[in-house]
């Protein structure tokens, strides 16, 4: 009798404990799953915010370059 009680609850456990572990591991994916597809939305913004500057400052160095270009040939 002691023998299938041990029996029985240590197949309770170990379901318990798997069925837990599962359940545990599926959480986590969905958890990174949900962080990346932030960090990429917010990626994607930043890039977005990012483009008027690089052109601006690319214009501004050309810009330069030309004043200076010119601005020796004619002293």
């Amino acid at each position: 009798m002691t023998k299938s009680i041990v029996l029985k609850s240590s197949v309770f456990i170990s379901t318990l404990f798997f069925s837990l572990s599962s359940l545990a591991a599926e959480g986590d994916k969905n958890l990174a799953k949900e962080a990346f597809g932030q960090l990429k939305t917010d990626a994607e913004q930043y890039t977005e915010y990012a483009w008027p500057l690089v052109i601006l400052v690319t214009g501004s160095l050309i810009g330069i370059k030309l004043f200076k270009k010119y601005a020796n040939r004619s002293s």
